[in-house]
């Protein structure tokens, strides 16, 4: 029966061929005379179909490998465009990726040209399919559904599909508030972190989705807890155990000495009891982050650890895909708002929303604030406002702790922390702003304009 399927292809084809080498036999070119030395070889000398017949297996292995090198080629070149390999080991995982990106996208309606302008369309855009009903007075400011409406909408508590991590004093809470006016988002009404896993995880997965909003099926969860960027060590694990393997994770960065000082002076203001701040910090902010006996930066102590990004990172990324994982730079946040903020909606998979007539710079807090869909700006903790630098140091000085950092310190901390940012920009292939302090010929004039 095989004999006969190939003896009739084989006929087939080489009465195909014969004709179509004998249309090209006249021609002296290379090709023909290619095609004609083929054509005496393997059809006049010994007959094309008695030629298929012969070496049916060893053509059949040169059509196997034929096609196994136009699937590498094709593997590398959807690698080099999508950064997800399209074969081999983690072939069904990264197409899984792949098929939930693009579910992601196509769920979300997208936002019409009217509702990124005018308040009206923006409230009819985002609360027409939404679990809350809008203060038109302030948007931010949502009331729940009755349980019928919730019932027809299809309102449920869901599990967060991107969570937003560290590290305090990088302003996470002000891109989180921002963000919850894109109308495809949803989050919790309390901007404060839930710290589920490091606190409540005894009490069951149940208890963490109750805390989260009441969402469509159109509408994406997000949360937010800084602490889980570092503490505890097993988070992210359980964040993709537990939650999905396709959570999407959101890391705000920022200067590390700069976030290692105001870490420093927050704590000290905040509790002034030096008994418990001991664990934290000494009288200055040199003894507490450098060791005694060498002189050298304590790695252990925790507010060095804490701006060590790429040793925290590293457990995220052994956790998560990085075409799953985010870094955000907080000060690029902070000039840039409209440009970080698209970049954050189209990793989120999230329709286009963000746009640069949202965003307005304030002279009097000297950073951009929200305009639309209302005018907001955002204040880093409600104990700050109308707190001068004076006040602050007072505070600080109240403390026992004095705020001068000397630029001895800056640049010990700044040799201490420079191997890992670069790490963090290898890894990521991003610029960190702060990045260009660590040259040292333009150290001194980057002191001056940051402190």
């Amino acid at each position: 029966m095989a004999t006969g399927i190939y003896g009739s292809t084989a006929d087939a084809l080489s009465t195909v061929v014969t004709w179509r080498l004998d249309s090209i036999h006249s021609d002296n070119s290379g090709p023909s005379l290619l095609f004609s030395l083929i054509y005496n070889m393997a059809i006049r000398r010994w007959g094309l179909a008695q030629f298929c017949r012969s070496h049916c297996l060893e053509l059949g292995v040169i059509l196997i490998c034929c096609s196994m090198w136009v699937l590498y080629i094709l593997e590398h070149f959807w690698a080099s465009n999508h950064q997800l390999p399209l074969f081999g080991s983690s072939a069904a995982s990264s197409r899984d990726r792949l098929v939930e990106a693009l579910d992601r996208q196509s769920k979300y309606q997208s936002v019409p040209y009217e509702a990124k302008h005018d308040v009206d369309a923006y409230i009819d855009s985002k609360f027409n399919n939404s679990c809350y009903k809008v203060d038109r007075k302030d948007l931010s400011n949502r009331v729940l559904l009755d349980q019928k409406d919730l019932r027809k909408r299809g309102c449920q508590q869901r599990l967060p599909q991107a969570v937003l991590i560290g590290m305090r004093k990088c302003g996470i809470g002000r891109i989180l508030q921002f963000l919850r006016f894109h109308p495809a988002i949803e989050m919790r009404t309390s901007l404060l972190p839930l710290d589920f896993f490091s606190g409540s995880y005894k009490k069951g997965l149940e208890l963490y989705r109750k805390q989260m909003p009441y969402t469509t099926e159109s509408q994406l969860t997000v949360e937010k807890t800084p602490e889980y960027f570092i503490v505890p060590h097993d988070v992210p694990k359980k964040v993709r155990d537990e939650i999905s393997p396709e959570t999407r994770i959101v890391a705000v960065v920022c200067d590390p000495v700069k976030r290692l000082i105001a870490d420093y002076v927050s704590l000290a203001v905040k509790d002034k009891n030096p008994e418990a701040i001991e664990q934290y910090m000494s009288d200055n902010l040199e003894k507490t982050v450098t060791d005694r006996g060498s002189g050298n930066i304590n790695h252990l102590n925790a507010l060095v650890d804490s701006s060590l990004y790429f040793k925290h990172f590293m457990r995220w990324m052994h956790a998560f895909p990085m075409d799953q994982i985010l870094l955000i730079d907080a000060e690029a946040a902070t000039k840039h708002p409209a440009r970080e903020m698209q970049r954050l909606e189209y990793f989120l998979g999230l329709p286009s929303y963000f746009d640069e007539s949202h965003f307005f710079f304030d002279e009097d807090h000297h950073k951009y604030c929200l305009k639309f869909p209302q005018d907001m700006c955002v204040e880093s903790s409600p104990a700050k406002k109308s707190k001068s630098q004076k006040e602050v140091a007072s505070e600080t000085k109240g403390a026992g702790i004095r705020g001068e950092v000397p630029d001895e310190l800056k640049s010990k901390l700044y040799d201490f922390f420079e191997p890992y940012d670069q790490m963090l920009a290898d890894k990521f292939n991003q610029t960190l702003s702060w990045g260009n302090i660590y040259d040292r010929h333009d150290r001194d004039a980057q002191y001056k304009s940051r402190y």
